[in-house]
């Protein structure tokens, strides 16, 4: 990477591959592609500017390559096609969780927000599949530890108002196992309609949350519910 003509090319490439629709199974290879290439840039990137600086901050967080594609995944979010939002939050998400596993350092200030804009908007996304991906961008944002967490927030709301049960499985899956999310959870393996929904909970329950968390009227409830349900 020279900075040559390269991001124009990477720009004109992405264009094509976020219009490719959803049964097109070779759009992940190519996004995993990419976002090990980002990363790696952004490493090297990383450990330059650490070398050079000597413990000094510096504004220049990541590489301007990688800002750029999150630059344009954030403007291409806001598309008129279902087709190239649904693209735009999985490659979002394909890049964070490479991020996630290999990169170091964080992203900067500015990135950081536009991607909770992106998940705000997204996760009540007209399209499901939409607010599928958002939800599952969401995961890399929630704090756990931080009380009223408005993404943790968010995520409550969206397994317990969501009308399609993929997205609220999805959301059961991946919200973080916390005070402000037992009770959501809990009435999501007791009274969701939708089976999947329901196991998805139940494995959350057994999994991630321990048996103390709950009272004993709580735990008694989900046993009868766990030897009445008809799934």
């Amino acid at each position: 990477y020279n900075g040559q003509g390269f991001e124009e090319s990477l720009e004109h490439i992405l264009k094509i591959t976020l219009s490719e629709s959803k049964r097109n199974t070779d759009v992940r290879r190519i996004f995993s592609f990419m976002s090990e290439l980002l990363v790696n840039l952004d490493n090297k990137f990383k450990d330059a500017k650490a070398k050079e600086l000597m413990g000094e901050e510096s504004e220049d967080l990541m590489h301007p390559l990688l800002k750029n594609v999150f630059n344009l995944l954030e403007e291409w979010s806001r598309a008129s096609s279902y087709t190239v939002r649904f693209r735009s939050c999985q490659f979002l998400h394909t890049i964070l969780t490479y991020i996630q596993d290999h990169g170091i350092g964080e992203l900067d200030m500015n990135t950081y927000e536009a991607l909770l804009e992106v998940i705000e908007a997204r996760r009540l996304d007209v399209s499901c599949n939409v607010r599928v991906q958002a939800v599952s961008l969401a995961k890399f944002f929630q704090d756990p530890h931080t009380i009223n967490d408005p993404i943790i927030a968010g995520l409550c709301w969206q397994m317990q108002n969501d009308p399609n049960p993929l997205v609220r499985k999805t959301t059961v899956s991946i919200v973080a196992a916390c005070e402000e999310t037992i009770i959501p959870i809990t009435k999501r393996f007791l009274y969701d309609k939708n089976a999947n929904v329901r196991n998805a909970a139940l494995l959350h329950i057994c999994n991630r949350i321990s048996p103390r968390s709950f009272t004993t009227r709580q735990r008694i409830m989900i046993l009868k519910q766990c030897f009445s349900d008809p799934s």
